[in-house]
Formats: structure tokens, C-alpha cells, sequence
């Protein structure tokens, strides 16, 4: 059966790699497994066949999941099926483009209206406000454009059919399923202005077999359209081009056009690669309006270098602290060993050690000697290797004359004694080592001044 530790330690290196494994998975292209309508989806509504069409015709394509922004070395950006209502609440970085493409560059948008669920992106509530956001053309600069749905069979505009938010909640759509596609639409199409093919290239377009979108721009003005011309002698435009600045900004109506299922019938893929690079030139798929470059995992903050800098300092410091305060699991440490003898101690063993012999009982005395002069030049405010004790001792005068006088008297003695008695008994080292240390304290030096014994060659006699 396994420890207790080896079940923590199990259970730490499984979240590790859940993390890791999380953290590489959003690493990779958001391409929802290929189920997304995206420019990865690999499904009928999907567009990955595009862009491996534009990749075989070698024209360099890339995707972009950052917020479009003005860049002077891209020349074309495409914007595929945008979001409209991520696209009203964000139309900053749609606005920033403007200048962009009046300095020469192309913005290529191709959108998809959903016949089936429509949701005003316009409109919204917060606090109890009504809010109006800008639409996709409004952010464009381009407010008298309006999206148009045709059906295929009669070309007649068709808003009958067309569900709103109102009419079917989101759980009865899911439960109706998905219908059947109807089979594919073929019209006739001619082009004008800029988008004019003089290749004959341009002649006929598979659409919906059921419904398509088409322009209204008859207000805009543009350079160059894509038409068809239904059974009623009506036209209807595809696609069209405007012109801002030194650069244009084309629009598809209905990017289903480039789709997985229709891109290779009929002329699609033709229209799809004149479109978006006209003249082989490389551009830049934005997949931010289309949401992918907006998470709700706040492990993709991860993925981007300051908030994963920001995030490893962080766990860094957690994890130094916790090893810091940790307690180690394990079998219990011994405890601390304290030792046998305290400094004093050892003190006290030394001093008699040094006190046994007669020959050693002088360097007890003359080291207590040199260490009370040491201190009586601290509490004097001399340097401590002062060894002139009449100095000393006229520093301590100027405070206390008698203790001074004292000091020099003790010293001289204690002095004598070191160079005249040739041994030394345990008494005379003891009153020796009092005498001393009573210079250190006035208090103890008014207590023992007339009680000190004198220090002769022979003995020891009392100065009373």
C-alpha cells in the first residue's frame, strides 16, 4: 500500500501536468478541431480550404488572433465572417484601420448573415440604459451599405422566413437540428470597375441552394462591383469595392461563397484568390472579430510573455515560501543537543585550571590585568590599546580623583608584584583578582579602598 507521501507527491505531479498539458493545448491554433467556421474548420461552413488554396498559389497567408492593428508592412487584411456584435462593442480597432487603408492598404471583409438566427448587435441594456453600439459598417465608414437576403430560386429579397431573437430561444434552435443543405445555385455574375475581369476567369458562381446575401450600395458609390442579373431583369450585387484614401476596402456579402462546400464548384475559388490577393500579395487573416482571440480560460493569459513572466515570479515566490515554512513529512528529526557547558562555565574551568599551579597563577593575574586597563580605556573614551595607566587614570580623575588615585596605586602594586614574587599562593591570586576588578566600579571601590590588603614579597598585610 502506498505512503501518505507517495500519494501527495502522485497527486502534485498530476496537476502539474494537467497544467502543463492545458497550457500547451492553448498553445496551439484555436482551431476548435477543425468543427469551427473559421479559417481552420474543416467542415462544409468551415474556410480551411481557402486558405490552403491561397497557400498552394503561394501567396503567404497567416493568421492573426491579436486586435487588428495599422502595420505598414501588411498590405491586405482579411476579416472573415466577423463577429457584428463582437464587432459593435469593440469597433476601436475596426476604427484604427481607417488611416491604415488611406495610407494604401486593402481591408478585405466577407460576411455571413444567418437566415435562420438573427441577433440585433445594436441594441443592448447595462444598469438599466439603453446603450446603441456602431454596426460593422458604421466602424467601416461605410453606413449606407445594408446586407440583403435573396433566395436563390425566385432572386426575390426573402424576410419572411427569417427568424429574430424574439421568435425561437437558442434551446429550441439546438433541438430542431441542423436541416438538410439544399443542393447548390448556379448564377451568371459580371464584373465592373475595379473588380472588372478581362480574363473571362469570372462567369459563374455557386451560391446557397436555398438563400444568399447580397449588398445594397447603390448609396456608397463603389469603384467596382460584383453582379448577377436574376429572371426579373433585377441585378444584385456580390461583392463591391470602395475607395478611401490610396487604399479600398472590399466587401463580400456572403462569405458562404468561400466556403469548404462551395469553394471548389463553379468559379469560387477564382473570385475567392481575385479578392483577397489580387496581386499575389500577402495577407493577413484576422481571426479576433471572428472570437477566437477572445478566451473565457484564463490560462491563455499564460500564452502571452508579460502575464507569463508575471505568473512564474509569482509561483517562484510561492514555492520558495512554502519550502521555507514547510514541514517535511518524514520520520521526526532528533531533537537539538544542547551542549554541556555555557560559556561561564568554561570560564570558570579555565580560571581553575590556571589557579592549580604557582607558576601559572601570574599570567591569570597579569591577563585580568591587561583586560581591566582594556576597560577603563572604553569607559574612558581612549583607545582600547591604551597601556599608560597614569593616563587613564587622569582621565578617570577629572570625574573621580580618589577612585583615579586608586587605580594608579592598585596598578603600581599589582605591577610589583608580577616582577617581585617569584610564586604565587591561591589567596594572594584571589585578592589580587578582587582588587583589580574593584577598579571597574565606583560603588565596589568605595566598599574595599580602606580594607585592601598590601602586596609584599613575602605575605600579605592589611594597609589598616
Amino acid at each position: 500500500m502506498p505512503s501518505v507521501r507517495s500519494l501527495i507527491l502522485l497527486s502534485v505531479l498530476i496537476l502539474v501536468l494537467s497544467l502543463l498539458a492545458a497550457w500547451w493545448s492553448l498553445l496551439q491554433p484555436p482551431d476548435s478541431g477543425g468543427m469551427g467556421q473559421d479559417s481552420f474548420g474543416t467542415r462544409s461552413y468551415g474556410y480551411r480550404a481557402i486558405y490552403e488554396v491561397l497557400n498552394e498559389l503561394g501567396i503567404e497567408t497567416r493568421r492573426q488572433f491579436s486586435p487588428p492593428s495599422p502595420d505598414p508592412n501588411q498590405s491586405t487584411i482579411v476579416m472573415i465572417n466577423p463577429d457584428t456584435a463582437l464587432a459593435a462593442v469593440e469597433p476601436t480597432y475596426l476604427q484604427s484601420l481607417l488611416p491604415w487603408v488611406e495610407a494604401g492598404g486593402r481591408l478585405v471583409v466577407s460576411l455571413e448573415v444567418d437566415p435562420v438566427f438573427e441577433i440585433d448587435s445594436r441594441q443592448m441594456t447595462i444598469d438599466g440604459s439603453d446603450l446603441e453600439f456602431p454596426t460593422l459598417f458604421e466602424a467601416l465608414d461605410l453606413p449606407e451599405l445594408d446586407i440583403l437576403t435573396i433566395d436563390a430560386e425566385t432572386g426575390e429579397t426573402d424576410t419572411s422566413t427569417a427568424l429574430t431573437s424574439d421568435d425561437m430561444t437558442l434551446e429550441e434552435i439546438w433541438e430542431a437540428g441542423p436541416e438538410e443543405p439544399a443542393p447548390p445555385h448556379y448564377i451568371e455574375i459580371e464584373t465592373a470597375g475595379s473588380l472588372e475581369d478581362s480574363t473571362d476567369s469570372l462567369q459563374t458562381l455557386a451560391v446557397h441552394g436555398d438563400r444568399f446575401a447580397t449588398l445594397d450600395c447603390e448609396a456608397a458609390d463603389p469603384i467596382g462591383t460584383i453582379d448577377y442579373t436574376d429572371a426579373d431583369d433585377v441585378r444584385h450585387t456580390l461583392a463591391a469595392e470602395f475607395r478611401r484614401g490610396q487604399g479600398t476596402i472590399a466587401v463580400i456579402a456572403d462569405s458562404a461563397l468561400f466556403s469548404n462546400g462551395l469553394l471548389a464548384l463553379a468559379d469560387n475559388s477564382v473570385l475567392a484568390a481575385r479578392m483577397y490577393s489580387p496581386d499575389g500579395e500577402p495577407i493577413v487573416v484576422d481571426e479576433f472579430y471572428h472570437g477566437l482571440g477572445v478566451r473565457g480560460n484564463s490560462l491563455y493569459l499564460l500564452t502571452r510573455p508579460g502575464y507569463a513572466a508575471l505568473a512564474l515570479g509569482l509561483l517562484l515566490f510561492v514555492c520558495l515560501a512554502s519550502w521555507r515554512s514547510a514541514v517535511f513529512l518524514g520520520p521526526p528529526l532528533p531533537d537539538h543537543v544542547f551542549q554541556r557547558r555555557d560559556i561561564g562555565e568554561y570560564i570558570k574551568a579555565m580560571g581553575r585550571f590556571f589557579s592549580r599551579g604557582r607558576r601559572t597563577r601570574p599570567f591569570l593575574v597579569r591577563q585580568l590585568r591587561n583586560g581591566v586597563l582594556r576597560e577603563l580605556c572604553v569607559e574612558s573614551s581612549l583607545p582600547p590599546e591604551t597601556h599608560d595607566v597614569d593616563l587613564v587614570a587622569g582621565a578617570i580623575s577629572r570625574r573621580d580623583p580618589q577612585r583615579a588615585k586608586g587605580i594608579i596605586e592598585s596598578f603600581s602594586e599589582v605591577d610589583a608584584a608580577l616582577k617581585t614574587l617569584p610564586h604565587w599562593t591561591e589567596s594572594q591570586t584571589v585578592i589580587t583578582m578582587r582588587r583589580l576588578t574593584a577598579c571597574l566600579s565606583r560603588n565596589a571601590y568605595n566598599e574595599f579602598a580602606n580594607n585592601w590588603p598590601k602586596l609584599s614579597s613575602g605575605k600579605m598585610t592589611s594597609s589598616t
